[in-house]
Order: structure tokens, then C-alpha cells, then sequence
């Protein structure tokens, strides 16, 4: 099973699968020594807080943002992630539903995503989280929206409060904007086309839906600037960031 484009089948194609899974699978039901929360920030955004059992606080906040290609998925997709990085790290993490292309760009998304950090920092007594420290966090998509806040936040003047990025499989180069000298190394979206759920062509479908004119022209940050505030960040090699 492999998404392709139009976009529009994509969202049925993966639909229709999360509908046959569920009927042919029985899953767990959700961990209940995470205590889960929904509300909203105060622009509007629903936020889901998980705190895990015998959590005493003064620990980082962890923002996490959902994966699905930045047009599909909610925080009910990645709940099962959100109390296991919650209960394993002991920490409390506040999960973000942002909004999804094509209906919001990528800019619009970035910038919810920072704006919930801000409120989770704002309200670190309500989470009883550490004043003013916070972990980023995500999940394909998410990931990169992970390592995008967190540069945002260094841009804002908040490196110091910045504790770590934890992702998982993030996207974190588009093929068009890999250096020239780089290209050579860079196979893994061909060789691997079919071998996953998201084929090149789905992906390149995903980042054309998120992308507009203002913000598909530039490309890219480079993760390593994160070295500079931390140097326990070791990169050996160039990543880059949809920015």
C-alpha cells in the first residue's frame, strides 16, 4: 500500500487503510497511567496535555506536533507516541493540532506551532513544568515542524531555554534544495520510491500542498545552527529544514 497522487486521493487512500487496519486489527486501548487533557490555547488551538502517573514536576515541557505530511492527521493519530514519550521521558507533553494544508500553509503552521509553545511557557505553573524550558518533539512531518519551532525559539532569544529536539523519521530536506556538491548522496526518496507508505511523488504532492510562493522559494536552515547553543549536538553532516 503506497500513497499517490492526485492529492485529494491520498487522503482517501490513507483513509480507506485506517479503516481496513482497524477492522482487521484489535489495538490496545490507550495508556491510562497517562492522564490526557484537551483544551485549547488562548488563539484557539487545541492542545492535548499528558501527564504521566507520579509526576512531580519542575521538569522541561515537551511540545510535540503530529505527523501526516502537514495535510493530514490530528493529535487522536498520534496519541499512542505522545503517553509513551510522556510516560518514558516522565515529562509533560503538550501535543499540538495544528492547521493543515492545503488550507493553511506552511507559514500559518509554523506559526501556530511556535505560538503553542509560547503558551505552554506561559503557563508552566498550570503544567507545573519548569519555568521557562522546554523540549520540541514530532513525527515525520511533525518532526520538522519539532526542529523548526526550535529554531524559531533560538531566533526569538530563547536558546537558553531550549533543553533538546527528540524526533522521529522527520522531514528534514526537500529534494530540490540539496546542495549541488550533496546530490550524489542523496538517493534515499528514489531508491526507497515504493519500499513505504509515502512514495517520492506523494511527498513531493504533501510539500506542494503546504507550500506557497513566499515560503517554497527558500529552503533551508541548517540543523547545526542547534549546535551552537548545544554543543552535546554532534552533526556530522548537513541537515536542512523547510523554513
Amino acid at each position: 500500500m503506497v500513497l499517490q497522487p492526485p492529492f485529494s486521493q491520498m487522503i482517501e487512500q490513507f483513509t480507506k487503510w485506517g479503516s481496513l487496519a482497524a477492522s482487521k486489527y484489535t489495538f490496545p486501548a490507550p495508556d491510562s497511567s497517562v492522564k490526557a487533557e484537551d483544551t485549547t490555547t488562548t488563539s484557539g488551538t487545541k492542545i492535548r496535555i499528558y501527564t504521566p502517573n507520579g509526576y512531580t514536576g519542575d521538569k522541561p515541557v515537551c511540545m510535540y506536533y503530529h505527523g501526516g505530511g502537514w495535510a493530514m492527521g490530528d493529535i487522536n493519530a498520534d496519541d499512542a507516541p505522545s503517553r509513551a514519550i510522556s510516560k518514558l521521558g516522565g515529562i509533560v507533553l503538550v501535543s499540538v493540532e495544528y492547521g493543515l494544508a492545503p488550507e493553511n500553509k506552511h507559514a500559518h503552521i509554523m506559526n501556530e506551532c511556535y505560538q503553542a509553545l509560547r503558551w505552554a511557557l506561559d503557563n508552566s505553573k498550570r503544567l507545573n513544568t519548569a519555568q521557562g524550558k522546554f523540549i520540541t518533539s514530532g513525527n515525520s512531518a511533525g518532526g520538522q515542524l519539532a526542529f523548526a519551532t526550535a529554531l524559531r525559539a533560538i531566533d526569538e532569544g530563547l536558546e537558553n531555554q531550549l533543553v533538546g529536539v527528540f524526533t522521529l523519521i522527520p522531514a528534514t530536506v526537500h529534494p530540490d534544495s540539496v546542495p549541488d556538491e550533496l546530490r550524489s548522496k542523496y538517493t534515499a526518496m528514489d531508491e526507497h520510491d515504493q519500499h513505504t507508505v509515502n512514495s517520492a511523488s506523494a511527498m513531493r504532492s504533501f510539500w506542494r500542498k503546504c507550500s506557497d510562493s513566499a515560503w517554497s522559494s527558500t529552503i533551508l536552515t541548517t540543523v547545526q545552527r542547534l549546535s551552537e547553543y548545544h554543543p552535546l549536538i554532534n552533526m556530522d553532516r548537513p541537515f536542512y529544514i523547510l523554513d
